[in-house]
């Protein structure tokens, strides 16, 4: 009998969420504001626009439902979904083992991958990433990431600084105080095209690659059937986000570079399938943002 009452409490505390948004009309999303382009501040309202919010104000729109962004450190991403401050997180969050005993991930929407971003000096003395494996180099990574966790792993010899946000990362890189700065392929990118004149330099091959995934709470099994149903139903209706997502960009002058990067998966354009769209789908609505609140805490 009690284990059925812990099973019957466990299925009750898995529907709240659910539950919780059909009821107040709004879907709560954490994401960390700074990882362009997935998700980041644009304009003079410093609005969150990226990748990850059209896939989040996608997902509103056919629940029906409006979207609210809870800017969140990444370090803390998890831990805000498991302490109840956001009812997901989309923010080009890697699934891993280690992540998935907390949490359980929807996906992957995207694979991405990671590299270096290192200056043109460094580029001509190193052609690839693995060599800079040496007791001279000095490397960033964001706290908390796998980047950070893949530095560890195999690139052990460098020294490892751990970055708040990537706009420290690339004051550090541009400054000549690290040797290269370790995060997704897109992400570096964006950066090097956005400082044309800093003339940085992205390595390849790229690392590794990574499925990117949305991050509910474990045991949330409607939830769970529901972004999937709909991830599916984006992928078989030729659902696309490329549009939005290059009309964000468009407005930065100077900022993408058509060339070598402009690999649709990595920089350019981002869609959930290949196919052009197959039915006409009325424009995302402005996202409601929380004020981010301040943190001190790290891990």
């Amino acid at each position: 009998m009690c284990l059925l009452c812990a099973v019957s409490v466990s299925q009750g505390a898995a529907a709240e969420t659910l539950k919780r948004i059909v009821d107040d009309g709004v879907v709560r999303v954490a994401m960390s504001g700074n990882q362009q382009p997935f998700n980041f501040k644009y304009g003079r309202s410093s609005r969150i626009v990226g990748i990850d919010v059209d896939l989040a104000g996608e997902l509103a729109r056919v629940m029906n439902v409006e979207l609210e962004i809870v800017p969140v450190p990444f370090d803390e991403l998890v831990e805000a979904r498991t302490d109840g401050r956001a009812d997901l997180a989309i923010s080009a969050m890697t699934i891993t083992a280690p992540r998935s005993l907390e949490v359980s991930f929807i996906g992957p929407y995207m694979l991405s991958g990671k590299s270096v971003l290192v200056t043109q000096k460094a580029a001509a003395e190193r052609s690839t990433p693995m060599e800079l494996n040496e007791d001279s180099v000095t490397l960033a990574a964001l706290r908390g990431s796998t980047s950070e966790s893949l530095v560890r792993r195999d690139l052990p010899k460098p020294t490892l600084v751990p970055l708040a946000d990537y706009d420290e990362g690339v004051k550090k890189l541009m400054a000549g105080e690290v040797d290269g700065m370790v995060a997704d392929v897109p992400i570096l990118a964006y950066t090097r095209n956005r400082y044309p004149d800093a003339k940085l330099e992205l390595l390849m091959p790229q690392l590794s690659t990574e499925p990117l995934g949305i991050v509910i709470s474990r045991d949330d099994p409607q939830l769970e059937n529901l972004l999937r149903n709909y991830l599916a139903m984006f992928e078989k209706t030729s659902h696309t986000l490329g549009p939005v997502y290059r009309r964000h960009h468009a407005r930065e002058k100077g900022t993408w570079r058509r060339g070598r990067d402009s690999n649709p998966r990595y920089v350019a354009v981002y869609t959930l399938s290949r196919r052009a769209p197959s039915t006409t789908r009325p424009p995302l609505r402005r996202p409601r943002i929380l004020p981010k609140a301040s943190s001190g805490r790290q891990r």
